[in-house]
């Protein structure tokens, strides 16, 4: 989050863009809120295809219910698959 945060910071910076207005966080932070596009990042990779807090129904549900417009999944198939939510 926090370099995503000093990314958008620096574009912003460098040229004339909306990137300020561009909202970064947690699955948490975006409890109660919602926005027109959300990009999700569940690239919880790895050889044991362990998903951590991304196998938590209820984080799932904020994360995929805040976008009044779009919604955009980023993930590993693989390791997502082994959770019956995704």
């Amino acid at each position: 989050v926090q370099l995503l945060r000093e990314e958008l910071n620096n574009a912003s910076l460098l040229k004339a863009s909306k990137m300020s207005e561009v909202e970064v966080g947690t699955v948490d932070s975006f409890q109660g809120k919602e926005t027109d596009l959300v990009l999700f990042s569940a690239v919880r990779s790895n050889l044991l295809k362990e998903l951590g807090f991304l196998r938590d129904y209820r984080r799932l549900n904020v994360a995929i219910t805040r976008a009044r417009r779009g919604l955009i999944v980023v993930g590993d198939q693989k390791v997502l698959r082994t959770c019956r939510h995704w």
